[in-house]
């Protein structure tokens, strides 16, 4: 689960076999750090939950499952979708049966569960602000690979709109749908006071995701939009969200901290 902490201190042949960490297109570059900029003027202000607007959905929908398990009111309920399976004993003896969601109740459990981190990141936020947390700085270095990836059938599907009604990425119909993943450096840096007033400075070199997904051929295109991810993203979540994401070969930039003077 993406906490205060994680956020931001370390904050984060094309359809049928992925780019081996190919060189960044031009486009491609231009278009993902001016994204990441926007991105970091969030991190800046401490808006978390526009940064929770610009988290990849699957993820999004990843964490906020996460978080509703460890909510007594949805607790079994989670558990009961995870599993696929429910039980009911009769006559004393316990019976399986697969559990059953029609796509309303699918949408409306999300919904819960996407109110729940969405009113955790907001608390986030105030609490970064009312301790005193100032984000100095944060920018974005040139994209060190890219990869064009198939994504899992689940994603494609359903249209939601954000916060800023802006399309989420799972308004994927029809064509021969891609993601286009992209590693990009980042440098933060973070103030905070101590109880006794000292401020420490500390500035972290790490990374993010970049990820646009996309419709090709002959399906009506819009403007793709870039989702992030950050550097606490295992590679294996990753793996469960594009089906043909290299199990090696990946080179992802150092990550580390100093304290400033």
């Amino acid at each position: 689960m993406t906490s205060c902490r994680n956020f931001f201190l370390p904050v984060a042949a094309v359809l049928c076999t992925a780019s081996a960490g190919a060189a960044v297109g031009t486009e491609t570059a231009r278009s993902a750090c001016a994204a990441a900029r926007e991105y970091g003027a969030a991190v800046r202000n401490c808006d978390m939950v526009w940064a929770l607007d610009s988290l990849y959905p699957p993820m999004r929908r990843l964490l906020a499952a996460q978080l509703a398990a460890r909510d007594p009111k949805e607790a079994k309920a989670v558990q009961r979708i995870l599993m696929g399976v429910d039980y009911r004993v009769k006559e004393g003896s316990v019976q399986m049966q697969d559990v059953t969601e029609t796509p309303k109740e699918r949408a409306a459990r999300e919904q819960r569960y996407d109110k729940l981190l969405r009113d955790q990141y907001a608390a986030m936020g105030a609490a970064m602000k009312k301790g005193g947390m100032q984000v100095e700085r944060y920018t974005v270095g040139t994209p060190t690979a890219e990869y064009v990836l198939i994504p899992a059938h689940s994603l494609a599907a359903g249209v939601k709109k954000d916060a800023r009604g802006s399309m989420n990425a799972e308004d994927i119909t029809g064509g021969s749908d891609r993601s286009r993943l992209v590693i990009i450096p980042t440098t933060l840096v973070v103030s905070t006071k101590a109880p006794n007033g000292a401020v420490q400075r500390v500035e972290r070199r790490s990374f993010i995701y970049a990820v646009r997904d996309e419709v090709s051929g002959n399906a009506p295109v819009r403007k793709p939009r870039w989702y992030f991810m950050d550097a606490n993203t295992k590679l294996s979540v990753l793996r469960s969200f594009f089906v043909n994401l290299p199990v090696e070969g990946i080179k992802l930039p150092p990550v580390s901290d100093r304290v400033l003077r």
